[in-house]
């Protein structure tokens, strides 16, 4: 029985099959976390991207640490005091506090969506309707224009090198339009490693992958 597998029997769900997959191509694996990371284990990782390592506010959660948070959403003495029949399964942070989570009471077929689970606020937010989505929209969003030219671990210097290693790394876990998509964009010229802006990312997100729920929010704590 895989780690992942465990986690689904203890808490009665199960992934989506991509992740699965993910798991077992080592794509889950951002090494160890540590002080010497960016050192380290950074530059070797960005030769072969693991599960999106250029996104802006992303990090990948241990498994040990989606246990725990698990074991803390099910107590229902948690101070979040999550709403009865929700099931969030987070499996990444922004590095703010606020978790990326499969929201597995949504769930239809093999579609489960991915919101923004914040911690500090009653609200979660819709990201994509499937986990495939969620990576073709985080990948948009890695040279959508941001606040500072340094965000994120996408370095300007050298960013289409690092672009190409991202579409070679994901594009098994892409839909070949999605892929097809990304390729152009990240083949346009630019000076820096910003090439969309808002705007049209959400116009190739409706495009791509037309869903009505795109970053609605919806309260997840009892009321009384």
């Amino acid at each position: 029985m895989t780690d992942l597998q465990q986690l689904e029997q203890q808490f009665h769900f199960r992934y989506p099959e991509l992740y699965h997959r993910l798991y077992a191509d080592g794509m889950l694996n951002w090494g160890t976390a540590g002080p010497d990371w960016i050192s380290r284990q950074y530059p070797l990782l960005r030769q072969d991207p693991p599960l999106l390592l250029f996104a802006n506010d992303f990090e990948l959660m241990p498994l040990d640490d989606i246990r725990s948070q698990m074991e803390e959403f099910a107590d229902p003495d948690y101070w979040m005091r999550i709403r009865p029949g929700l099931l969030f399964v987070p499996f990444a942070g922004n590095g703010a506090g606020d978790l990326y989570c499969f929201l597995v009471t949504e769930k239809t077929a093999d579609d489960i969506p991915v919101v923004l689970f914040w911690h500090d606020a009653n609200r979660a937010s819709y990201l994509a309707r499937n986990l495939q989505d969620f990576i073709f929209r985080t990948m948009l969003e890695a040279v959508t224009v941001v606040d500072t030219e340094d965000y994120g671990l996408l370095p300007t210097k050298g960013f289409k090198e690092d672009l190409q290693r991202f579409l070679r790394t994901h594009r098994p876990y892409l839909k070949e339009r999605q892929w097809q998509r990304l390729t152009t964009v990240y083949n346009r010229e630019s000076a820096t490693k910003f090439i969309l802006d808002e705007q049209e990312l959400m116009a190739l997100l409706e495009e791509e992958a037309g869903w009505t729920l795109w970053n609605g929010e919806f309260p997840y704590q009892q009321t009384s």
